[in-house]
């Protein structure tokens, strides 16, 4: 299965020059950890808010005054929709991440996919795996 096939496809996203306080609010209003920073529909990376607390408001920086831009994780990570589930798998654990970026063959944001979409995938088809097997005994 390729992960193009768990991905939200409509993330949640900012551009570079948002401010950290206005990312808080569209965080908090939409009820999210994660924006993906955008310029253009190209993902350049991803706040969350663990970056808003360590790298804002821990180091005593006015959320209004920082961008997300100066705010994200620097290294951005994104998987093609065509990358096979288990290589996202096996990239997530190897960078102790839990949310990945999806792009399509123009990198091209289409959405996200984080371990708990993947979980759920994953516990509903053993949910069908049992429920066959309780049907056939």
């Amino acid at each position: 299965m390729n992960i193009g096939a768990l991905v939200r496809r409509k993330p949640e996203t900012v551009e570079p020059r948002t401010s950290c306080a206005e990312a808080a609010r569209v965080m908090r209003d939409l009820g999210v950890g994660t924006v993906v920073v955008v310029e253009q529909r190209r993902p350049l990376g991803m706040l969350t808010d663990r970056d808003l607390v360590v790298r804002v408001i821990a180091a005593d920086l006015d959320p209004d005054d920082v961008t997300v831009a100066e705010a994200m994780s620097d290294q951005p990570i994104f998987v093609a929709e065509s990358c096979d589930v288990t290589a996202a798998l096996g990239l997530m654990r190897d960078l102790a991440i839990r949310r990945v970026a999806v792009v399509d063959e123009q990198r091209e944001l289409v959405g996200v996919v984080s371990l708990d979409d993947v979980l759920l995938t994953l516990a509903q088809d053993l949910d069908t795996i049992a429920e066959l097997v309780r049907k056939a005994m």
